[in-house]
């Protein structure tokens, strides 16, 4: 295969992605048969809006690896939020320096000791520390010996947990607010309230989290 140019790759980094990328073409061999869609793997069937409508009805194995749980109660904006955090698809600043984007340092804008990327800033940093300690949020959610409602519950204001210190972020980049770990947790403990209260038709609940280790640092939430 002939590559055409404009500036070749010269830093370690776009050599090792060359290579990368010439290792994934090996084995493909082009021709001059005209492109078609395939659904699903079976070569014999193109793809259409029926075959879709039969996938998702039918008993067809699917592949969920790595999908959302997407929580009813919590605003669209955090699920969303939540999703492309799970992918690692928000803005952080080894994100957009991934891009090739230049935003200064790659320091972390909540505490600024470490490099600022999606693991760091929600599990590392020290002002998330003070709000919470979780390491994986759907394993810890499923694991508890809890009722699916507490499960339901914890798992949103895990979510609110995480949509806020992003918001916390973005007011010390954009506003130079500095984050305040007691007024984050009344935050979380304020909106997972009044989203629960207003958006779920299960009524009200109370949760103790000295009833879940090492999962928040909060003492009781009730909602």
């Amino acid at each position: 295969m002939n590559w055409n140019w404009r500036v070749y790759p010269s830093s370690d980094v776009e050599i090792h992605e060359l290579i990368g990328l010439q290792r994934r073409f090996e084995n493909i061999r082009l021709n001059d048969n005209e492109d078609s869609w395939l659904w699903n793997g079976e070569v014999d069937k193109e793809f259409s809006v029926c075959e879709v409508q039969k996938w998702i009805k039918g008993d067809v194995a699917r592949d969920t690896h790595g999908c959302y749980k997407w929580c009813k109660w919590v605003p669209n904006k955090c699920n969303v939020f939540m999703w492309r955090a799970q992918m690692d698809r928000i803005p952080t600043k080894m994100a957009i320096r991934r891009r090739n984007i230049m935003v200064g340092d790659n320091l972390c804008a909540l505490c600024g000791i470490s490099d600022e990327n999606s693991n760091h800033l929600f599990l590392a940093c020290s002002v998330s520390s003070g709000v919470w300690l979780v390491k994986d949020v759907e394993r810890i959610v499923e694991s508890m010996g809890e009722s699916d409602l507490k499960k339901e519950i914890i798992y949103g204001i895990l979510i609110v947990i995480c949509w806020r210190i992003w918001k916390a972020r973005n007011e010390k980049v954009f506003a130079s607010v500095i984050p305040n770990v007691v007024q984050l947790i009344s935050d979380i403990k304020s909106l997972g309230y009044l989203w629960y209260r207003n958006r779920n038709k299960k009524g009200t609940a109370v949760i103790s989290y000295l009833e879940i280790p090492s999962v928040l640092c909060f003492n009781e939430v009730r909602l």
